[in-house]
Formats: structure tokens, sequence, C-alpha cells
């Protein structure tokens, strides 16, 4: 009885809270976009994306595909994204 109870109570815990990072590129080229450590897409010179996050601690990164010459721009970026907010992350 008590296992079933702990069972249904756990079940009916309030949904995990989302928020958006949006990604603005102000390159021409190509980047690579990852959160916490996940490829997410590539992002298309000057363009922008949004994606759809838990609430909390991200550490987001963006590489350049391509028109570099000696080394790609490898940037990171740590947000902290709360219920219902935008993080604007621009690079380069």
């Amino acid at each position: 009885m008590i296992v079933l109870f702990a069972t249904l109570f756990s079940s009916c815990r309030k949904a995990t809270s989302t928020g958006t990072i949006e990604f603005v590129s102000n390159s021409a080229y190509p980047y690579a976009v990852y959160i916490d450590g996940i490829f997410q897409d590539e992002l298309p010179g000057y363009s922008y994306q949004y994606y759809t996050v838990h609430s909390g601690y991200h550490e987001c990164r963006v590489i350049q595909q391509t028109g570099y010459i000696v080394a790609p721009v490898d940037e990171y970026f740590d947000v902290d994204v709360y219920e219902g907010n935008q993080v604007v992350v621009s690079f380069p």
C-alpha cells in the first residue's frame, strides 16, 4: 500500500519548467550549435534559432564551420534560464 501511494504521488509532480535560448549569428559563416555538449544544429550565417530548454544552468558552445584561415572561432557561453524567460546568445 505504501509503495503504491509513493508511486502515485511521484507521478503527480509538477511538470519541469522551461525557457528559451536564442542563438544569434552576426557572422556570414555557419556555426555548429551545442547545448550542454549536445549538437543541436548548424546555424547559417546572419540568422537566429530558438531552443526550448529546461530551467537552470546550461553551457552553450558555438564553433565556426567555414571561412577561417588558421582556426575556427570556438566560443562558450554560460547561461541561466528561468521559467518562461528567454536568454540571447549573440556571436561572434
